[in-house]
């Protein structure tokens, strides 16, 4: 499940990579209008790496390597890495971050504004989102155990304080 989950999103980044090239328009028209075989002996229809391969630039390793570059630049940290796991540990922490992060901040928009709470349970989902983006930055600098161990404590930390303020928002926007 997480790792399904891992590969949506990193497909929903290849998108934003191609729409960012201009090129995420000419794709989805190739994949639609591409023949479909009238059966399994028919070769007419293009495989789905042969239309990634018609509208980028050949052949799909380095399509495959131009993508990771930016994505490396645009978030700061190498897919894959040394480790394969690390990569899918954070994309899975940062996921259910965002998920519950996203919850809570429309709950917030969707109450009465300019109250003691309010005010205040806004501050702090601001404070949680800035620390977590400092760690989702420092992240490709951990590379031992004790490093990836400190990161996973600051980590669960930071979602501590998010559910807990989750929790209490939750509270408030059901009343």
């Amino acid at each position: 499940m997480c790792k399904a989950s891992v590969n949506y999103a990193l497909a929903n980044h290849f998108m934003i990579y191609l729409q960012e090239k201009g090129l995420l328009q000419t794709l989805m028209s190739q994949f639609k209008s591409r023949n479909t075989p009238e059966n399994k002996n028919d070769s007419a229809a293009k495989d789905n790496v042969m239309i990634v391969e018609s509208v980028c630039d050949p052949p799909v390793e380095k399509i495959q390597t131009d993508f990771e570059s930016w994505f490396n630049k645009k978030y700061n940290f190498n897919l894959y890495g040394k480790n394969p796991d690390q990569y899918y540990r954070m994309e899975y922490n940062y996921m259910l971050f965002e998920e519950v992060l996203a919850k809570t901040s429309n709950m917030l928009s969707s109450m009465q504004a300019n109250t003691p709470f309010f005010d205040s349970a806004k501050t702090a989902l601001k404070t949680i989102n800035e620390k977590f983006d400092i760690l989702k930055h420092e992240y490709n600098s951990y590379n031992d155990t004790d490093k990836m161990r400190e990161f996973d404590a600051k980590v669960e930390s930071l979602k501590t304080d998010l559910f807990k303020l989750y929790n209490k928002v939750e509270s408030f926007y059901k009343k």
